[in-house]
């Protein structure tokens, strides 16, 4: 592909069905500034026959991908039919920069219970530092269908990115898990993340490696295992990050991710899930159904309290 790509409705045929519905059996390749434009009502189909993902943004710049008219408002990616593989990727970011992806709704499988690493991220984030997402963003992406060990991303490297407008139907909607090969989230933003029906509305897993100006501000949950988790790590931490806003109400439709990929059927957890050890300041929080009791506890660095 090279220049501008548009993929236009057929008019003559229903949204995301029948000719607006375009099959990809082999991966494809997006070159440095090339734009991929998709109109509402299109659906990309993941039916490769093994784990993959349809695009791989390695070695490039000046890329995106949006939508050509606003009639449906999303196009979509379905990684739910028509393939047996567990791991069904949109696009697998890497080294790329001045990006931007936006107006996708993308459909997933669940996996098998007891099997918490089967699924795949839509999005998934990875790379050494100078070599990893770089300059861009991701918005307007509305996801369902996620196995709680996943969703629509797993952000384990960015330099001077966002993501915002971000729903999970299932799964977690902002995952920040930097393992594997990863250098970690610096000056990162994240505004209006929502999940419902999942394992967390964002999970924060450091690993081994550091990140540090990470802001995260206006979360939601509703039957969530927990609103926020925040783990431990094994060495690396989250350094002058901030979580700024979120309501969390209970419900009896979380995935408990020990039970693996099914879909959520247990009460939730807690609103907050918080290990100590990291420069995490969180303020602003709030929750419904939730008990003083269960609702869960975190010492902000200055002492200061989490819930308003």
């Amino acid at each position: 592909m090279q220049g501008e790509v548009i993929i236009t409705r057929d008019p003559n045929a229903e949204p995301f069905q029948g000719a607006n519905r375009l099959l990809f059996t082999a991966p494809s390749r997006q070159l440095s500034d090339v734009h991929l434009t998709i109109d509402t009502g299109v659906s990309i189909a993941y039916v490769l026959p093994a784990d993959g993902q349809i695009l791989n943004w390695d070695n490039v710049a000046n890329v995106s991908l949006g939508i050509g008219d606003s009639k449906y408002k999303y196009f979509r990616f379905d990684g739910q039919s028509g393939t047996r593989a567990n791991r069904c990727r949109f696009i697998n970011l890497l080294n790329v920069q001045f990006w931007y992806i936006e107006w996708v709704e993308s459909l997933q499988k669940l996996g098998l219970k007891g099997a918490i690493v089967a699924g795949s991220a839509v999005f998934p984030w990875h790379g050494a530092s100078g070599k990893c997402p770089r300059d861009g963003f991701i918005r307007h992406h509305k996801n369902s269908g996620s196995p709680s060990g996943y969703g629509p991303n797993q952000i384990a490297s960015a330099e001077r990115c966002a993501a915002g407008d971000i729903e999970s139907d299932g799964g977690t909607a902002l995952r920040l898990e930097t393992d594997g090969n990863a250098c970690g989230l610096h000056s990162f933003l994240a505004d209006d993340i929502r999940g419902m029906n999942g394992n967390r509305s964002l999970a924060m897993s450091a690993h081994d490696v550091d990140s540090e100006d990470v802001h995260i501000t206006n979360l939601q949950g509703t039957s969530m295992f927990e609103g926020i988790r925040l783990a431990a790590g094994t060495g690396g931490k989250f350094r002058k990050t901030t979580v700024d806003g979120g309501h969390f109400v209970y419900g009896t439709h979380a995935q408990n991710p020990a039970k693996g990929g099914v879909a959520g059927s247990d009460p939730s957890s807690k609103a907050v899930a918080m290990s100590g050890g990291h420069d995490v300041t969180v303020h602003g929080i709030s929750y419904s159904g939730f008990t003083a009791k269960n609702r869960g506890e975190y010492k902000n660095p200055d002492g200061s309290p989490v819930y308003v």
